[in-house]
């Protein structure tokens, strides 16, 4: 898992919150900020967060945990061909979990592309990415 930038709280590691966005614990109270992952860049965008698979995998649905509801306008994108391609877009959302599904499509990268938040910065405690 990668991102624009990252940050744990100041309690862990930046990387601690981005490999425990695919790690299936969905926490909504994260005291610590640690379970999650959050951006750096207070009131800034677009921030990205990339999970990349092991290998290709064709998929048909991604389904996004916001933290605290704190994503508002993003779209899910998979690379096709050395190029990021959209297969669903949000906006005006304010959800603690968001289902994407769309036509199947086989990728090794999944990347949430967020371009507004319902706060400062984007949150994310989970991405389950599925062939169906």
């Amino acid at each position: 898992v990668a991102a624009s930038s990252s940050k744990a709280g100041g309690y862990r590691r930046p990387d601690t919150g981005l490999w425990h966005v695919v790690d299936g614990v969905i926490d909504k109270l994260d005291h610590y900020h640690c379970l999650t992952w959050q951006d750096t860049t207070d009131n800034e965008f677009p921030d990205w967060l990339e999970i990349k698979l092991p290998e290709a995998q064709r998929i048909a649905r991604v389904v996004v945990f916001p933290f605290e509801k704190s994503l508002k306008d993003y779209a899910v994108q998979v690379y096709v061909g050395g190029d990021w391609r959209e297969v669903d877009k949000v906006t005006g959302q304010n959800a603690d979990e968001i289902a994407h599904k769309f036509a199947p499509v086989t990728t090794d990268r999944v990347r949430l592309f967020v371009t507004a938040a319902n706060g400062p910065d984007s949150r994310v405690t989970e991405v389950e990415v599925y062939g169906q």
